[in-house]
């Protein structure tokens, strides 16, 4: 019965919805949209800031996988032979992350000085 009347509800609340959501879109004509230009200096400000951005994440990223590397590393070291074998299986998706992370970061970076080369 429980399931009939999530079935009920949900179908209720589908028919409720699809007769009260309103579209305000409107059309663009494609002939008569002309971005304007993009002034050099708004480039240059981009990239200083998502320089600055990835920076930051990459410097709050580097403190949290030490700090976690640390605490894995003395719960290692303190625990019985039982924990240590626990402890190995968490530094898998540790070591992962943490490859991911400083990788995807570094690729980042390596675009962002692409970019700061290209604009000069």
């Amino acid at each position: 019965m429980r399931k009939k009347t999530l079935i009920i509800i949900g179908f209720i609340l589908l028919i409720i919805f699809s007769y009260t959501t309103n579209t305000y879109a409107t059309t663009i004509d494609p002939d008569k949209y002309k971005p304007g230009d993009i002034q050099s200096t708004e480039v240059q400000d981009v990239i200083q800031a998502s320089s600055i951005i990835v920076d930051v994440i990459r410097t709050v990223g580097i403190i949290v996988a030490v700090v976690v590397l640390l605490v894995l590393g003395i719960k290692y070291m303190v625990g019985s032979v039982e924990e240590r074998a626990e402890y190995k299986k968490t530094m898998i998706p540790y070591l992962v992350g943490a490859f991911l992370f400083f990788g995807l970061s570094q690729i980042l970076a390596v675009i962002i000085e692409t970019a700061k080369i290209l604009e000069n």
